[in-house]
């Protein structure tokens, strides 16, 4: 039996009948329909201020800046407009824009610069004029729109990536010996190509340039809130906006045997800078260990209050929760790591639930929640441009400052991302409709 494997035949597109066919669309619903879920718009009106660089014989505007603003800033898909105001504009040959960037590090493991991002503008060339009576003179007011890419090619790497973010870390070690120098810097660079001449008898070219740094600062949000209620209150309603991380803790002492930490976060793992970050944590081992391990976190620092437990200057406590950024820049010559703790956690202990009872007899559990808290506010959001990359991960550590503990230390890490800007609720959201975002 033949089978017909033809496609069914449409109409054309430009009939009436499909014109009338086609269903209607709306920006808002109907009674009988509901919003689900949408992404609100962060676009606001652009800023009127300016921002003005002088040279020899020319100066240059940037609009849409912040009325106080000292160095131009951009975000991604910006637009860099201005007007570049010459004087003596009749001996102006060529005027050309160009938008450059270039990534810089240097560790022990060996230094490079490689260039990110090449753009250039010619906004004016008297030698490509092909007018039939000649030449028209440079304006003395040349305007310019150079729009900013959201990626570049790595050459090496052969891959694209976003943009990094403008920004500057210099580190040396306490000895002094080694170094971790990583940079991502952009700027304008304005050229102008004049007719001069020599001892008023011979004519020649000399060009002028103005270089302008700007900071490029990508704007990002999480796709999903993070969940902000309690883990006891939320668990069973919303497993699914909560993310486990177990990881056992091996003591060298046989009878201790090992205790398990369960690390609950946001399951988004995407969270704004400078917004705190809520965590629930659990511990699970025998009795022996356990009470080592209280011991160990509630005695580490006179200071602490007896629910929380928070760093001090004079003894930081065995146990915490920070959030630490990881550089990582690799050359030629190997990769080079530097960590910095972008915020920590003041811990609070929580007593039993009622469904958490041990099944296991000579065990016991121990319970805390808390927020880590950004300690450094001024920082890049997450990022990764092959040969430079700042990652970003929640940990918990257990390092016993009682000598007479027989723990081992143990370490358990979240990677994270963190991002400029925080979500944003739809209209008419209310928390009770999580479980359909």
């Amino acid at each position: 039996m033949a089978v017909n494997v033809c496609p069914p035949s449409y109409s054309p597109a430009s009939s009436s009948s499909t014109l009338d066919a086609l269903p209607s669309y709306t920006r808002c619903p109907h009674a009988s329909e509901e919003i689900i879920a949408s992404t609100p718009s962060t676009q606001s009106a652009l800023p009127t201020g300016f921002v003005m660089r002088r040279g020899k014989h020319a100066t240059v505007v940037l609009h849409n800046q912040e009325p106080d603003a000292s160095i131009p800033q951009y975000e991604n898909r910006g637009v860099i407009a201005g007007e570049i105001a010459l004087e003596h504009s009749g001996t102006v040959l060529a005027v050309s824009l160009k938008l450059q960037a270039s990534m810089s590090t240097s560790t022990r493991a060996g230094s490079r610069t490689e260039p990110i991002l090449r753009k250039t503008v010619s906004l004016y060339n008297q030698t490509r004029c092909s007018c039939p009576s000649g030449p028209s003179p440079c304006p003395g007011i040349v305007p310019f729109s150079i729009d900013l890419p959201v990626t570049f090619r790595h050459p090496e790497l052969r891959q694209d990536f976003p943009l990094p973010p403008s920004f500057k870390l210099s580190h040396y070690d306490e000895d002094m010996a080694s170094l971790f120098y990583a940079e991502v810097e952009y700027a304008l660079l304005v050229s102008v190509t004049r007719r001069v001449s020599v001892l008023g008898m011979k004519f020649t070219t000399s060009v002028h340039g103005i270089r302008i740094p700007i900071k490029y600062a990508p704007k990002s949000r999480p796709a999903a809130p993070a969940i902000d209620l309690a883990l006891r209150g939320s668990l069973k309603c919303h497993p699914d906006e909560w993310s486990q991380k177990s990881s056992e803790l091996h003591n060298a002492v046989p009878e201790l045997g090992s205790i398990q930490f369960d690390f609950f976060t946001p399951s988004v793992r995407v969270f704004c800078v400078g917004q705190p970050i809520r965590f629930h944590l659990l511990a699970c081992g025998n009795l022996l260990a356990m009470r080592d391990l209280w011991q160990s976190t509630y005695t580490s620092s006179s200071t602490c209050h007896p629910q929380a437990c928070s760093s001090s200057a004079s003894a930081r406590p065995s146990l915490r929760v920070t959030l630490m950024r990881q550089y990582v820049a690799e050359s030629s010559g190997g990769k080079g790591v530097h960590s910095v703790d972008l915020g920590e956690a003041e811990l609070y202990s929580l007593p039993p639930s009622i469904d958490s009872v041990c099944k296991v007899s000579g065990t016991a559990c121990l319970y805390w929640e808390g927020q880590v808290k950004f300690t450094c506010m001024k920082t890049v959001g997450t990022f990764n441009v092959g040969n430079l990359q700042a990652k970003d991960f929640l940990v918990v550590s257990f390092s016993p400052n009682n000598t007479q503990s027989k723990l081992s230390s143990h370490k358990l890490h979240v990677p994270v991302r963190l991002v400029s800007d925080a979500w944003l609720p739809p209209a008419g959201y209310t928390y009770d409709q999580l479980s359909l975002l």
